[in-house]
């Protein structure tokens, strides 16, 4: 599922609803070679796009939930994405597989400014180097 997630922000970050984390990026002196090695992306700013694209290919929402990706909204029904426009950190276990992201705000005022991912079944903070 994180890989899902990391695959759809770089290619967000690589197509037009990009271009706000690109400039920013930019601004950074944050370099396209580093942008590749690091495999940055962005998250959708509506908040719905990982949510849809993961009940497509046939994941539930207990397993949504529990990978740290979607949160189960508070009032009415359905579900959100955890980070809604960000630039996007990947984070890696030691044999490279992605495990969390790292989300950084790119406006002025969006808060918290750092959002990680919290604590899942293969993500424990106390036991990983990020």
């Amino acid at each position: 599922m994180h890989g899902i997630a990391e695959q759809m922000y770089q290619s967000a970050l690589r197509g037009p609803e990009g271009a706000e984390a690109r400039a920013y990026l930019a601004r950074r002196g944050v370099s396209q070679e580093l942008v590749e090695t690091f495999a940055l992306g962005v998250s959708d700013p509506s908040g719905q796009a990982l949510a849809r694209k993961l009940a497509a290919q046939g994941f539930s929402a207990e397993q949504m939930e529990a990978s740290g990706l979607v949160r189960r909204r508070n009032e009415g029904t359905g579900h959100y994405d955890a980070f809604r426009g960000r630039l996007m950190f990947p984070i890696h276990n030691e044999s490279g597989k992605v495990i969390a992201f790292g989300g950084r705000a790119m406006r002025e005022g969006d808060e918290p400014k750092y959002l990680n991912s919290p604590e899942t079944p293969i993500f424990v903070k106390g036991r990983e180097l990020y």
